[in-house]
């Protein structure tokens, strides 16, 4: 009996869980069911009648899914406003110095003066065993240039080649421009 009630029950559970998923979706679907003295929904179906007949001391009742249109909501508050300085991005690419068969070799790829850097990193263009070159950093900078005059955001990559063959690299900068 006990195993019964638990599974009536879970019945119960899953009907109303389907008559409250197509409320949500706000469809126009009529609904009938039967109504118990105890205020029970029974034999809940889709239709224009109950999925089977009301017992005598039960109510055939209907409802519909979609109920009226409500009231006008109030105003809801201005939201933030968007970054509407940002007129796209674009990459900057700048190979490390000289290649070196071995050593320590940086490279910084900048963006434009007034642009601001939002990524980077780096490629390697190595001709031998590329498991020889070691990146101590690769990070944003702040690259002023000589004489102070020009000043830009970039990305900073550093390494070291290991190997006994050539190998090159270069930094990458992922810019947003933010000129008129």
């Amino acid at each position: 009996m006990r195993r019964f009630l638990t599974v009536l029950a879970a019945a119960g559970l899953f009907v109303s869980g389907l008559a409250v998923a197509a409320i949500a979706q706000g469809n126009d679907t009529t609904y009938t069911a039967c109504l118990t003295e105890n205020h029970k929904l029974v034999e809940v179906a889709e239709e224009s009648f109950p999925a089977n007949p009301c017992k005598e001391k039960e109510t055939q009742i209907s409802w519909s899914a979609a109920g009226p249109q409500g009231e006008q909501g109030e105003q809801g508050i201005q939201g933030v406003p968007g970054d509407s300085d940002i007129l796209g991005f674009y990459r900057v690419r700048t190979l490390a110095g000289p290649p070196l068969s071995t050593g320590l070799q940086w490279a910084d790829a900048k963006c434009e003066p007034g642009d601001m850097v939002t990524g980077g990193g780096f490629d390697q263009l190595s001709v031998g065993d590329s498991q020889q070159f070691r990146v101590f950093e690769s990070r944003p900078v702040h690259v002023i240039w000589a004489g102070g005059a020009e000043e830009a955001w970039g990305w900073h990559v550093s390494g070291l080649n290991n190997a006994l063959e050539t190998s090159v690299f270069s930094a990458v900068a992922v810019c947003a421009d933010m000129t008129p």
